[in-house]
């Protein structure tokens, strides 16, 4: 009789539905004078500049389990070095799960 009860307990915790993490949306656009602008909610950052700023403010955001994603437009394509730099300052906040998405650069 006990291990009846085991198997149903531990088959109802298998077909229990998971919660999904609502991602951080995290927009992220290249500005013509080579800076980009970075923003979380209703706060944007202005990189080179307020990267301190940026990596203290992704440190202060709870739930780093919950998924990243960096939604990158513009009309100026986003160097490589420049996203580089963006996904570092995430994942050293803590961030494991990031994704991006790219709205191609017009020309």
């Amino acid at each position: 009789m006990k291990k009846a009860w085991l198997s149903s307990t531990a088959r109802g915790l298998i077909v229990a539905p998971v919660a999904t993490a609502v991602p951080l949306r995290i927009g992220v656009a290249m500005a013509g004078d080579a800076s980009v602008r970075v923003t979380i909610a209703a706060e944007t950052f202005v990189l080179p500049d307020d990267q301190d700023a940026l990596g203290g403010a992704l440190a202060a955001i709870p739930d780093k389990g919950r998924p990243v994603v960096l939604d990158v437009v513009g009309t100026v394509a986003l160097p490589r070095r420049v996203a580089g730099g963006i996904l570092h300052l995430v994942q050293s906040a803590g961030f494991q799960k990031v994704s991006v998405i790219t709205d191609p650069a017009a020309g």
